[in-house]
């Protein structure tokens, strides 16, 4: 008479987990109309337009679309861990099947912990990328006030000429930010698997491939403006053409 009994309470919390799933879905469904109806009326109303020199390089409609994917994603989302929390619960409710219930709360709680765990591990790592890439910055702006203080005339760098401070400026700026790259590279979360590194060789060897020409066109240009062979207000042959620098 007793397991008849535990078998009628299984069946009802079994029955109530049931109702309470299916009144789940259908205030999952019901806020994800009201979200959906309130992001179409927002992007009608009110959604702004980015535009550059007339041309919408992102509209309206687009950013509305892209939250209606995401209310999907984020709905679909609850519905899968609901669906997963009633199978976990039903199974666990019966002796054949508990076996298989505490299998999927197992490995709920270790995804869990796993994801949490690696959450907190990053988050120092991420610090560290912040901090050198704060100080990168820092010091980009330094770079930048003592630089165009120099093309200005207010300040003298000694092998620093007025007409070559911005050029320099800019190379200095980007082996700043080439180093920060460096130096930040080790603390991006991921940044030991397999993946990414075979991403970064191939990104490399792309970056190698195609900048070859331009390389060889940067260095002379380099070379013309740090010899100072032209300088600005000159008249100027090159070839068959003639103008002023």
């Amino acid at each position: 008479m007793a397991g008849h009994e535990a078998v009628l309470l299984s069946l009802a919390a079994a029955a109530l987990a049931t109702v309470v799933l299916v009144l789940a879905l259908w205030a999952a469904a019901v806020v994800r109309r009201l979200v959906l109806l309130r992001v179409h009326a927002w992007a009608h109303r009110a959604a702004p337009h980015l535009e550059v020199r007339g041309t919408a390089l992102l509209r309206a409609d687009q950013i509305a679309r892209s939250v209606r994917t995401l209310v999907n994603l984020v709905v679909a989302a609850g519905v899968a861990l609901a669906l997963y929390l009633y199978a976990e619960f039903v199974l666990t409710r019966f002796e054949a099947t508990r076996a298989w219930g505490d299998a999927l709360g197992r490995y709920l709680v270790d995804t869990l912990l796993q994801l949490g765990g690696a959450a907190l591990r990053t988050v120092p790592q991420l610090f560290a990328v912040v901090v050198i890439f704060a100080v990168t910055r820092l010091l980009t702006s330094i770079v930048r006030t003592l630089f165009d203080a120099v093309s200005q005339g207010r300040f003298t760098i000694p092998g620093v000429h007025p007409d070559t401070a911005i050029a320099t400026r800019r190379i200095v700026n980007g082996l700043l930010w080439l180093f920060a790259i460096i130096a930040a590279y080790p603390y991006l979360p991921g940044s030991d698997s397999a993946a990414f590194k075979g991403v970064s060789v191939f990104t490399g060897l792309l970056l190698t491939l195609g900048s070859a020409g331009l390389v060889g066109q940067a260095m002379s240009g380099l070379v013309l403006m740090y010899a100072r062979s032209f300088r600005v207000g000159q008249f100027v042959q090159v070839g068959d053409l003639q103008g002023t620098v």
